[in-house]
């Protein structure tokens, strides 16, 4: 009798065990990859947009590519590139991040990395000069390091950077 009274309660945990592994489908978790011909539209237009230096188009047309592929280094690369031209800082440097995670060999992605750094340092000192009291020594030494780090920006041509990949 007790037997068969273990066995039932086995097979009543059983089914409401087998009942908590059911997770009902409401749908994709993550956005949709594009239907191939939608995909290559977008290609095409994050294309079209970054050889047409419409930097904020080409962002934002890449940053739907890697939703989509996000194992792709060169768009990852591209998208940082595109971010670093339109002056978004922060969002150049993950994604030139995310670049190189995938794939370590697109080390040029160190020095968009570290042009979009050294002009976020720029903005940033400027910024203190122009709300710092003029006497403040702090003030004077950003000041000292912004008559350094503006000129060697000013060299650099934004487009004489590492070949685009």
């Amino acid at each position: 009798m007790i037997e068969m009274h273990l066995r039932a309660c086995a097979a009543v945990i059983v089914i409401a065990l087998a009942g908590c592994a059911y997770v009902p489908d409401f749908g994709p978790s993550k956005p949709k990859a594009p239907a191939a011909q939608d995909f290559r539209a977008l290609r095409e237009e994050a294309i079209s947009a970054y050889a047409a230096e419409d930097w904020p188009r080409a962002a934002a047309a890449y940053r739907e590519l890697v939703a989509a592929i996000p194992s792709d280094a060169s768009y990852w690369y591209r998208l940082g590139t595109a971010e670093a031209r339109a002056g978004n800082t922060e969002q150049a440097v993950q994604a030139l991040q995310r670049a190189m995670a995938k794939d370590p060999t697109i080390t040029d992605a160190l020095y968009i990395i570290g042009l979009s750094q050294l002009r976020y340092a720029e903005d940033a000192f400027s910024k203190f000069i122009e709300n710092g009291a003029r006497d403040d020594p702090d003030v004077l030494r950003a000041q000292a390091v912004l008559d350094v780090l503006s000129p060697a920006l000013r060299s650099i041509a934004d487009d004489a950077g590492p070949a685009d990949r």
